[in-house]
């Protein structure tokens, strides 16, 4: 055994894929891609059909392919949720990890859910509970922040 195999580096490994795959001849058609993949034992209409409906989901949770009205819309819905100016750091913080729990426990994953809340302003605290509630009452979430 070569003992210098062990110290490839990650370009080594790269490139000796890319050697592989070189090597494997790719189809030219559409109809040789089908013949392939059914030879491998897939179901062209669900390979098909479940293709289609992840493409769809990935757009529609994609804010870049929304349209520009729509995008006005909820900027508009998200600042008639008043901001919570009078509160203090602690309520705020908890009235937001009060909503992430509830909101998580629902599948929606918050944007925020790996941001550290302690390096951020009361300010950005604010925005962040105001976007939240709206993400809340828009999937039928009611919570008492108060």
């Amino acid at each position: 055994m070569d003992e210098n195999k062990c110290k490839r580096t990650d370009l080594d490994i790269a490139s000796a894929f890319d050697r592989l795959f070189n090597e494997v001849p790719e189809p030219n058609t559409d109809e040789e891609v089908r013949i392939f993949l059914e030879k491998a034992g897939y179901d062209m209409e669900k390979l098909r059909s479940e293709g289609m409906s992840f493409v769809k989901s990935l757009i529609a949770g994609n804010w870049r392919f929304a349209d520009l009205r729509d995008i006005q819309q909820a900027g508009a819905e998200i600042n008639a949720i008043p901001l919570r100016k009078g509160w203090n750091r602690d309520q705020l913080t908890s009235a937001i990890e009060k909503l992430s729990a509830a909101l998580s426990a629902s599948r929606t994953q918050p944007s925020l859910a790996f941001r550290n809340l302690g390096e951020l302003t009361n300010d950005d605290l604010a925005t962040i509970l105001q976007e939240l509630e709206f993400t809340a009452h828009r999937d039928g979430i009611t919570l008492d922040l108060d």
